[in-house]
């Protein structure tokens, strides 16, 4: 996974073979897992903070019950619809306090995406790192 910050000219290389240690192993295991699909698998992997209802929207906030995961990502908050349970939002918040939102709409099931999407150009002058090497 590269994270790319264009205006920094900088990239992190996140590798997901899953050979990570520590940490960034238990956060990846949660993303990797997938949202629950069950009461019983949310009540395995979370911690259910809060649940808020604004209009037709549920919003969940969540803390992983794994304590390596949560000195990463302490928060999750996940929203949905409650007509038709389809995924409005997600917000990751990070240990430094940084939080990333994505919101959702007007979705499209399985559109054609153009392959150079999963290969972006990366510039000569941008500084390549790999956080969390060894």
């Amino acid at each position: 996974m590269l994270v790319i910050y264009p205006r920094l000219k900088h990239v992190e290389r996140y590798p997901l073979t899953g050979d990570q240690a520590g940490q960034w192993k238990d956060v990846m295991k949660l993303l990797e897992a997938g949202f629950p699909r069950s009461e019983a698998e949310m009540e395995a992997q979370y911690n259910i903070l809060a649940q808020h209802v604004t209009g037709d929207v549920c919003e969940l906030t969540l803390q992983p019950k794994s304590a390596t995961a949560r000195k990463m990502m302490p928060q999750i908050k996940i929203g949905f619809s409650i007509t038709d349970s389809s995924l409005r939002s997600t917000e990751l918040q990070f240990a430094d306090g940084s939080i990333m939102r994505n919101d959702f709409k007007n979705p499209e099931l399985n559109p054609k995406l153009d392959e150079s999407l999963f290969t972006p150009k990366i510039e000569s002058d941008y500084e390549v790192v790999q956080p969390f090497s060894k």
